[in-house]
């Protein structure tokens, strides 16, 4: 922001108050560049020839709020994998809300869906990405 003599405005403590000409604040964010990553993003995924499936080990609803501020909310997918989502049958091992960390549980639903199909993971965790790996 400007004030009318073209110094650059600041909150009162010297501090820039908001986005300068660039789009980043003081703090490196800038509204601009995240936008047009989340667009560009968006894009990729939708030209994707592949079904997409979103997976967190965090609740259902959370996932939702996290696709939508991302813009992903529109992204075609075949399904949204959560613990809470995770079919719970018999044969979990006794673990009533499988999570990334038990893969063979946790994706056994899109490995059923897809049998011998190679199957793309992108994950924030190397840890996930090798115990995936184990299992088909």
């Amino acid at each position: 922001r400007r004030d009318g003599d073209g110094s650059t405005g600041s909150n009162g403590n010297g501090e820039q108050s908001s986005d300068g000409e660039n789009g980043n604040s003081n703090t490196g964010y800038s509204h601009i560049q995240a936008g047009r990553r989340k667009r560009q993003l968006a894009a990729i995924l939708k030209s994707m020839p592949y079904p997409i499936y979103f997976a967190s080990n965090s609740p259902k609803n959370h996932v939702l709020k996290v696709l939508t501020g991302l813009g992903l909310r529109d992204v075609p997918n075949v399904g949204i994998v959560t613990p809470d989502t995770v079919d719970r049958e018999d044969g979990n091992d006794g673990e009533p809300f499988p999570t990334k960390s038990s893969p063979r549980l946790f994706y056994k639903s899109i490995l059923g869906k897809h049998p011998g199909a190679e199957i793309v993971l992108l994950d924030d965790s190397a840890n996930n990405i090798h115990k995936a790996s184990r299992v088909g």
